[in-house]
């Protein structure tokens, strides 16, 4: 591709290469990826081995399967090699963090080219370039290198400097970036800057959704609580739970001045005189909202587990305006989230201005690849006074449809964060 700059040696990536190179240890007459580097790659990154006595087979997690079954990011890693090998400058595509971390101790230069646009889609204060090239790890081109960065010697200062609080500015990608005394940018973390962003290829997400198979249902679910009726149900015991949540400013307030007045510390008539201040301050109208006007409908068979896998889970969402407009974005949860939370974060995005349809994905804050849609666990279509559960299933439906509308809108904005 000329407009690399690169005199024509940079190639675009297909899978169909990966299955060239297989191809072509038969023509060869010896076994493909059996070369040192390739095997460091498959060993480091998942603890990978080929099979000795057998071209195509290899053993995963003590079973054996075939090469063609490595992920999409295992494949291309593997044509990586052998392009950069060749001193071919292959077309940029995202790997989870311990394959770049297994490609970047080969002892060449590993050639990758991207567009501008594959690392800094969102704003950044950068000047913009045809090709970014990258050189691992050490360094090369005139693009970002990539090497460890003292923090002590003054020659690195961060692209965004840390806030009050400790907190950076500027964009998520940004924040790997580092300015050198000579002009040139770097970055020691390459995986964070190359990895994939669901809302750049929101096609992708959509046709993995379609080529899903789905399971039959017996039947329909449609039950409608009240939010009281609904705590109870999924907090049996009464402890709280997600009432205590959505109303946790009032009930916490009545229940100190209840704690007092059993205790003796207040007389009867100074609870009622604090009851009703509480009633008049601390948010009473909106328990009686949720107690007798809010709903929660639920068409899930099971509900998930109390709290999710990880520390934090991405959040995916599409906003529907009522003038119309659309917005797709997304975030990341808060800390641990469990089931009271998630539903009750839900609840308090309903607005008279929009409908928003959410769904939470179990995977360790960032979604790598299509394929972890598979772990999306809540579906949470929020409405004006209610809100609506859906499984797995129903809930990757019901994001493509409502994703697919708002791009077909022609007022669709996509933005970065949602929360």
């Amino acid at each position: 591709n000329d407009s690399a700059g690169l005199g024509g040696r940079t190639v675009v990536y297909s899978e169909d290469m990966f299955r060239e190179l297989m191809a072509g240890g038969a023509a060869e007459e010896r076994p493909p990826f059996r070369d040192a580097e390739s095997r460091m790659i498959l060993k480091e990154s998942f603890g990978i081995e080929p099979v000795e006595d057998d071209w195509y087979s290899i053993i995963v997690e003590g079973r054996r399967t075939c090469f063609s079954e490595l992920s999409a990011d295992l494949k291309y890693a593997l044509v990586l090699i052998d392009r950069s090998r060749a001193g071919y400058f292959l077309t940029a595509e995202s790997m989870q963090e311990p394959v770049w971390n297994a490609v970047s101790k080969v002892a060449f230069d590993i050639l990758v080219a991207c567009t501008w646009e594959d690392i800094f889609w969102t704003s950044c204060k950068l000047p913009r370039a045809e090709y970014i090239i990258y050189g691992l790890p050490y360094g090369g081109g005139d693009g970002i290198h990539v090497r460890d960065i003292d923090h002590t010697d003054g020659f690195y200062t961060p692209l965004c400097p840390v806030k009050p609080g400790g907190d950076r500015g500027g964009t998520d990608i940004a924040k790997y970036l580092y300015i050198g005394r000579d002009g040139r940018y770097y970055t020691n973390a390459l995986g964070g800057i190359l990895r994939f962003f669901w809302r750049k290829h929101l096609d992708e997400m959509l046709d993995y959704i379609d080529k899903l198979e789905y399971p039959k249902k017996l039947k329909k679910i449609d039950d409608t609580y009240s939010l009281f009726e609904f705590g109870r149900m999924i907090e049996p015991t009464g402890s709280g739970g997600l009432v205590g949540y959505v109303c946790r400013d009032y009930l916490w307030e009545l229940n100190l001045s209840k704690a007092d007045f059993k205790a003796g510390r207040i007389t009867a008539a100074e609870y009622r005189a604090a009851r009703d201040m509480i009633r008049e301050f601390w948010g009473y109208e909106d328990y009686l909202y949720y107690r007798d006007t809010f709903k929660v409908v639920n068409h899930m068979y099971q509900l998930p587990p109390k709290e999710m896998d990880w520390r934090k889970v991405p959040i995916l969402s599409v906003r529907m305006n009522r003038d119309g407009s659309y917005v797709i974005g997304g975030g990341i949860s808060f800390k641990y989230p469990w089931q009271e939370e998630i539903l009750g974060e839900a609840i308090a995005m309903c607005s008279d201005d929009h409908d928003t349809f959410i769904l939470y994905v179990n995977v360790d804050e960032i979604i790598d690849r299509p394929e972890d849609l598979d772990k999306t666990t809540w579906a949470v279509w929020v409405r004006q006074d209610s809100i609506e559960l859906f499984d797995k299933w129903d809930g990757l439906r019901l994001f493509a449809a409502a994703v697919r509308e708002a791009l077909a809108s022609g007022r669709c904005e996509i933005i970065d964060e949602f929360y």
